[in-house]
């Protein structure tokens, strides 16, 4: 006897996806976040019951604003990157 299953290309990415290895993190990030624990840890060992800020760690967020008059900071200008390219060239 023989069992035909019919499986829908939703399930089939979603098992496809658990299979997949996991995405490495750069050595930087995880000594920030072995230093974070350890930070956790000692803040929880000192003061005996965790508080929420022991508990969950805060969200790394950065932002980059720009008022409407200003513009990105440019890392080498027009003529720097043309006088680039006709050293490649030559």
């Amino acid at each position: 006897m023989t069992l035909v299953l019919s499986v829908s290309a939703n399930a089939a990415a979603y098992a496809a996806d658990a299979l997949k290895p996991a995405r490495r993190i750069s050595a930087k990030a995880h000594a920030e976040d072995a230093r974070a624990v350890a930070d956790r840890s000692t803040l929880r060992a000192a003061t005996g019951t965790p508080s929420i800020d022991q508990l969950i760690p805060a969200a790394a967020v950065t932002f980059d604003l720009l008022s409407p008059e200003q513009q990105p900071q440019q890392q080498a200008s027009l003529a720097q990157v043309q006088a680039a390219y006709r050293d490649i060239a030559d």
